[in-house]
């Protein structure tokens, strides 16, 4: 009866001092995608500024439509670093655009869970979808943790489709 008395409390010390292994990490993987402080600008901005309704034109007379990417990061003060612009010509309106008004959009910073002064950088791509058939384009904002190693995690923080 002693010995087995001596192998519960055994049992038990070890399952406790495993518990603590076991527990659901709160490390610095677990990432809080930036807030778009100024989504409610986008629509009315990128109308007035870009010939979206040309571009659309454009792409329905040559049949093939195709989306406009933008890849950015914003960084821990919440500020746009400026990233990769579309090289194609029709696309001039829309880089100036992004050059001019998108880049200077204010961004409540990325975090790590739990702590709200660990603010991170965050990796984003804004993507316009032209959609021929319904005269609509498709404002997409995506942002990643940037974490390739890792699970990579991405959050949608903006999507809106606009008739032109």
């Amino acid at each position: 009866m002693r010995k087995l008395v001596v192998y519960f409390v055994f049992i038990l010390l070890c399952s406790l001092s495993l518990s603590g292994y076991s527990q659901k990490r709160t490390g610095s993987n677990l990432f809080i995608a930036p807030v778009f402080i100024d989504s409610g600008r986008l629509v009315k901005d990128i109308v007035t500024s870009t010939n979206l309704k040309d571009i659309l034109k454009y792409q329905s007379n040559v049949g093939m439509p195709e989306s406009y990417t933008y890849d950015f990061k914003i960084d821990p003060n919440g500020k746009v670093i400026s990233g990769v612009l579309y090289p194609d010509s029709i696309y001039l309106s829309v880089n100036k655009f992004i050059k001019d008004i998108f880049n200077r959009y204010k961004w409540q910073p990325a975090r790590r869970s739990g702590c709200s002064k660990c603010q991170v950088m965050g990796y984003g791509i804004f993507t316009i979808s032209f959609i021929t058939i319904e005269n609509n384009a498709k404002l997409e904002i995506i942002i990643f943790n940037g974490k390739i190693g890792e699970r990579m995690r991405k959050k949608v923080v903006y999507s809106n489709t606009i008739k032109l």
